[in-house]
């Protein structure tokens, strides 16, 4: 029954990755009552920090039994409501906010594809990340968020570059629209006296 699991961003931390998924997980008392197994669906979370693959939470936040019975984890469903429920309804959500390292030209695919499985999605992430997160993805990981940062840092300089551009012409345009009503009004004829 494990069907493909998505991943999901914490909203409470955007380096988080929170991870569901449908899973089976058998009824210990059903099952010793009928003597065979009997298995209720089960709703798996797992929360995976950035730089650290190995060191994974999980738990079963809901199970539900053949009789629809629906027992939850409250802590971790409550915690993470809005994107179970996201994720009950089909939606992906979003797994990373930013530019992701597998179509950042800078970073070749072995690297992007490296740090992606250790949790790191985007070169906002990676620019981010601090201490241990870093130190976990390896050698050559400082250099990276260097890197990640200067691109940011052009990025966001771009963008500004881009407003101010944008600005100027529309103020450029508005001043040519003033000069043409200032000249319009300067070329209307003096009205003349009537003669008496």
């Amino acid at each position: 029954m494990s069907e493909d699991r998505k991943m999901y961003m914490d909203p409470n931390d955007k380096l988080v990755r929170l991870e569901l998924w449908w899973d089976e997980a058998i009824n210990q008392t059903r099952t010793k009552a009928a003597g065979y197994p009997v298995y209720d669906k089960a709703l798996k979370l797992a929360v995976r920090a950035p730089g650290a693959p190995k060191q994974v939470f999980a738990c079963t936040v809901e199970k539900t039994d053949i009789d629809g019975k629906v027992d939850k984890n409250e802590i971790y469903y409550n915690q993470y409501k809005h994107i179970i429920e996201m994720f009950k309804a089909g939606a992906t959500g979003p797994a990373a906010e930013g530019l992701p390292l597998t179509q950042w030209a800078a970073m070749d695919r072995a690297t992007a594809k490296t740090y992606t499985a250790a949790g790191v999605h985007t070169v906002e992430q990676l620019a981010a990340l601090e201490g241990t997160q870093l130190q976990g993805l390896g050698m050559g990981a400082q250099n990276w968020k260097k890197k990640a940062q200067a691109h940011l840092a052009q990025m966001s300089s771009g963008a500004e570059v881009s407003r101010l551009a944008g600005e100027n012409a529309d103020l450029s345009k508005r001043l040519a629209d003033l000069e043409a009503v200032v000249a319009a009004a300067s070329k209307k004829p003096e009205k003349k006296a009537a003669a008496v």
